[in-house]
């Protein structure tokens, strides 16, 4: 069963790939530089997977809507979770490693 993965930027192995990277941004920023910046570090044989954040209403930035896995209520760590946000950014990577696992990466 083919599930829709999010956009994301993709470094290739340069050489027959046994491994894979699968990195997800900080708030507001995407995958693209950080793509780029993997390409110089790490092994011939390890493709990187940055996938992109939906764009969404973040409450901590005045509802301001930017790139984030899920909703961030404050920064004390007794704040409001987004627990079914923390929910769904799990899913999202659970299905790009699933794509990773059908490629045959183990």
């Amino acid at each position: 069963m083919s599930v829709a993965l999010l956009p994301a930027e993709i470094i290739e192995s340069r050489v027959t790939q046994t491994a894979s990277l699968i990195f997800l941004h900080g708030l507001g920023d995407d995958g693209c530089g950080w793509a780029e910046g993997f390409r110089h570090i790490v092994p011939p044989y390890c493709k990187v997977v940055c996938p992109n954040a939906r764009s969404m209403p973040v409450s901590l930035n005045f509802g301001m809507t930017m790139p984030a896995w899920y909703d961030l209520f404050g920064l004390d760590p007794n704040a409001q979770q987004d627990e079914a946000g923390i929910r769904s950014a799990s899913k999202e990577l659970a299905n790009w490693v699933s794509a990773e696992v059908r490629a045959g990466i183990p």
